[in-house]
């Protein structure tokens, strides 16, 4: 299931439209759970990508460093 906040005053779930006014305390404190975890999981995304990009810089720069070292044969 995922919850999308379509506009400030309504949360769409599953193709369904519900409206903020019409939730209770508990459905309004789940909704910002998970507009936090949704905020979360993009950092998380974003975080990994770089780390991702990082790696890839340092194995080429290592394939770099043992292409020029000279091999005992």
């Amino acid at each position: 299931m995922q919850a999308k906040q379509v506009e400030e005053g309504s949360v769409v779930i599953d193709g369904v439209d519900y409206p903020l006014s019409e939730m209770n305390e508990r459905q309004l404190y789940l909704v910002a759970q998970l507009q936090e975890i949704q905020g979360e999981k993009k950092r998380v995304i974003a975080t990994l990508d770089r780390i991702n990009v990082t790696e890839s810089g340092f194995t080429s720069l290592l394939k770099e460093t043992l292409a020029d070292a000279p091999t005992d044969t």
